[in-house]
């Protein structure tokens, strides 16, 4: 399946192209068609005469007294291809869909259209589908003896369902299963050129489609009907006549639908029920909003007492704090009281004292490289206190590998790091930020052989790639010794011999000019 598509407001074929203007009093649209004759002489030549332009009536709605389609078995086919709802009886079908044809020619629709497209592009498609209810809206009757087609006569209100006759053309389209660029715009000859060629190419690429525009009622029967959009193929499929003088751009009803009693043949129907209530769109509209408490998605985070060697937290915060989830109460439908209280416990002005505190237990273990233990545990009033000359278990720096470095807030020698403003320093001196960060090393640790494992199928490629580039420095360094101790020499003491020595080289190097 395609995963680009393109749509055209309608397409044509052929001759029907050349029509430049409606037909004022006749039911068929006529185009200009210049023959020439020609003869050929006894002596071999050819004799060419012009004969005068004869104007050419083409076929209309007038002229269709049916559609060739075919249902067995639930499969259709025919000139139709698809039917949306299928064409089986289908009983759930969602009422907030539109039904469709879809005609295996993509330019079907406007085949029969007596009119060239309006000064906006739009043209008519010569047919519509309707939606009606059986025996309420309409009264369906099957052909019998000589009749040509089905026919259905509007009842009570049923009118009223009929799309408006200047909205056809927005009813009906081609659907082409491929990208076009261009198509943002009215559809110029370049464009026309491409969807001919490209439906030359696969004729299943290209199709149309005629939409009925009704919005359905859930759980009620319809009967989708395929009737002619103008009054001359109404008049021609009830086997009525239609005169010469007839016009051919009246549509088959008027602004506001036709009136009870009125006929239509039908090229096509088919019969469906819509679902009852609890489609995709009913479901959404039973959502509510709903105020939810502040402490939705939110965990009490306990920091009154950290780490042994860390006093807890102070403040607004009273050393809790608001571990929040991914969901969370909107701040909108809380009252300034409680707006309050959340922002003074979410919100800090870094560093604290806490958080300087932090920094320099977890710095220890960078300090512990350099002094010794004694000397940096008394460095570190927290734990000058409590500990004795051996080194403690210091919290870890997450993401010290990523940010490339060792230390939170000062360097070794007591100075600011140049930036304290950034993700590393959010990350390890914010109690909640620090405890998802522990949750992300369990997920590690549990998985640490399989991501081991897939780390060395990594790295065997870049193992070899160094094998060879060692290999290629070892043989560039033998080639400077050979040619510094050797054949440099050699050059001077006997030319003759260097030049033969270096004889297969010579085809491979190039001078300045690019030449061997």
């Amino acid at each position: 399946m395609s995963s680009a598509y393109t749509f055209f407001s309608w397409a044509r074929k052929g001759i029907a192209n050349r029509i430049d203007a409606a037909p004022a009093n006749a039911p068929r649209a006529t185009v200009s068609v210049a023959l020439e004759a020609s003869a050929q002489t006894l002596d071999g030549g050819t004799v060419r005469t012009p004969v005068a332009p004869v104007p050419v009536q083409l076929y209309s709605p007038a002229d269709v007294v049916g559609i060739d389609v075919r249902v067995e078995a639930g499969r259709i086919s025919g000139a139709i291809f698809r039917t949306d709802p299928r064409p089986d009886g289908v009983t759930s079908f969602e009422p907030n869909c539109l039904a469709a044809v879809d005609f295996i020619d993509e330019d079907f629709p406007w085949r029969y259209t007596p009119a060239p497209p309006d000064a906006n592009g739009r043209l008519v498609p010569w047919i519509a589908l309707v939606a009606l209810q059986d025996g309420i809206e309409c009264q369906f009757k099957p052909k019998e003896g000589e009749e040509q087609l089905d026919t259905i006569t509007i009842l009570g209100q049923g009118g009223k369902a009929f799309p408006e006759p200047q909205t056809l053309w927005a009813w009906a389209h081609v659907h082409v299963d491929a990208g076009i660029a261009g198509t943002s715009g009215r559809v110029t000859t370049g464009l026309a050129n491409e969807l001919r060629a490209r439906a030359e190419g696969n004729a299943d690429v290209a199709y149309s489609r005629v939409l009925c525009p009704r919005r359905l009622a859930p759980d009620t029967v319809y009967r989708a009907c395929l009737i002619p959009s103008f009054e001359t193929g109404r008049l021609a499929g009830l086997g009525l006549p239609v005169g010469a003088n007839t016009p051919a751009m009246p549509t088959s009803w008027p602004v506001g639908g036709p009136v009870a009693q009125t006929a239509f043949p039908v090229y096509f129907s088919w019969t469906f029920r819509t679902a009852k209530l609890g489609d995709f769109e009913y479901l959404a509209r039973l959502l509510k909003p709903k105020p939810v408490d502040r402490s939705v998605g939110v965990r009490p985070l306990d920091a009154s007492q950290p780490h042994p060697m860390l006093a807890g937290i102070g403040g607004p915060s009273q050393g809790v704090l608001a571990l929040g989830g991914a969901l969370r109460a909107a701040r909108t439908q809380m009252s300034a009281a409680e707006r309050a209280a959340v922002e003074a416990n979410e919100t800090w002005v870094s560093p604290q004292a806490f958080q300087r505190a932090l920094a320099s237990l977890i710095n220890l273990a960078d300090l512990y490289e350099a002094t010794p233990a004694a000397q940096a545990n008394n460095s570190v009033p927290s734990v000058r206190d409590v500990a004795d000359d051996d080194p403690v278990i210091t919290p870890p720096l997450y993401g010290r590998w990523h940010a490339q470095t060792a230390r939170l807030l000062t360097g070794r020698n007591g100075a600011p790091v140049p930036n304290t403003d950034n993700w590393v320093h959010e990350l390890n001196l914010d109690p909640r930020h620090r405890s998802a960060a522990g949750f992300g090393v369990r997920v590690v640790q549990a998985q640490q052989e399989e991501l081991m494992k897939a780390a060395w199928e990594q790295l065997g490629d870049v193992l070899k790639a160094n094998a060879r580039m060692r290999l290629m420095k070892a043989g560039q360094a033998v080639a400077q010794v050979w040619q510094a101790n050797i054949f440099v020499s050699m050059s001077t003491a006997d030319p003759a011999r260097a030049l033969m020595l270096t004889a297969p080289l010579h085809s491979r190097v190039m001078d300045a000019s690019g030449s061997n």
